[in-house]
């Protein structure tokens, strides 16, 4: 158990606690402790009963079930490696640019969900962003985008 938690440890600190969040955050879903449809953004309920929360929680939130638990992972995969690539490369010592980009990031997608007035989890979303920062650095290099539709 401790192998487990020392590779925990060993994970940059904003790319530790978002990960931690989006795996927190589906299984108290999963579990019934709050029912998971308080954690999708709807914009209706965000813009006209003030339920302030949503944003952040469609932010860790990712509808795990039978057909996308296999897409759940990928998802966890690609959060663990390109969010630690970048904040242990580009962002090496400037934790405060990283969360300035996830943020920025963030605020670009949320936009755009209460602008177009979707109901959405945008947990692959935010992901899909953060295979930009090493396609922008290494140009000649491959960059997976399955998973992206």
């Amino acid at each position: 158990m401790s192998d487990i938690g020392d590779w925990f440890r060993s994970i940059p600190a904003i790319t530790r606690y978002w990960f931690a969040a989006t795996v927190a955050v589906p299984l108290i879903g999963k579990l019934g402790i709050i029912s998971p449809a308080y954690f999708f953004l709807w914009p209706e309920a965000f813009l006209y009963r003030f339920q302030i929360w949503r944003p952040f929680t469609a932010t860790f939130y990712f509808p795990v079930g039978p057909g996308t638990g296999f897409l759940y992972l990928v998802n966890l995969y690609f959060l663990y490696q390109y969010s630690t690539r970048l904040e242990a490369g580009a962002f090496d010592g400037r934790p405060a640019d990283y969360l300035f980009m996830l943020l920025f990031n963030w605020i670009c997608i949320v936009l755009h969900i209460l602008t177009s007035f979707a109901v959405a989890d945008d947990s692959s979303n935010h992901v899909s962003t953060l295979r930009l920062g090493p396609a922008e650095q290494r140009p000649d290099c491959i960059i997976l985008v399955w998973n992206t539709i």
